[in-house]
């Protein structure tokens, strides 16, 4: 979603919710937590025989894959790849940025004391 945020006032600007870092964040803490859940299970000889297995365990084994490490590069790579088109998109609103920047108040004021013809006026508001 694209949102006006007026943060540090004066300065509004353009932004997406949820920020593109807010986005990058979750999505890469998202492997974390997979990895998380994961590591509490155990293989099933550890299991049966209440003896350490000498295999890896299993969230280190699925770290270890090349197609689990392949497809967290894919992610990445997506990841900086669609921040590229966002930052690109969120330029398409520069054309629209006297909305929220001009002062409204004083704008009205200021037109208000040059009294334009009807035209002109039309000409603005269709502007």
């Amino acid at each position: 979603m694209v949102v006006l945020v007026n943060d540090i006032p004066g300065s509004p600007r353009v932004e997406f919710s949820p920020t593109v870092s807010v986005l990058a964040s979750v999505v890469n803490s998202i492997g974390v937590q997979i990895r998380n859940s994961l590591s509490v299970f155990k293989r099933i000889p550890e299991l049966l025989t209440n003896k350490k297995s000498t295999q890896l365990p299993i969230h280190q084994s699925i770290e270890a894959d090349d197609e689990v490490k392949k497809i967290k590069n894919q992610i990445s790579s997506g990841m900086t790849n669609n921040a590229a088109h966002l930052q690109t998109y969120l330029k398409t609103w520069d054309t629209y940025r006297e909305i929220w920047e001009i002062n409204k108040d004083s704008f009205i004021r200021r037109y208000q004391r040059l009294k334009p013809a009807v035209s002109s006026f039309d000409a603005d508001i269709a502007r």
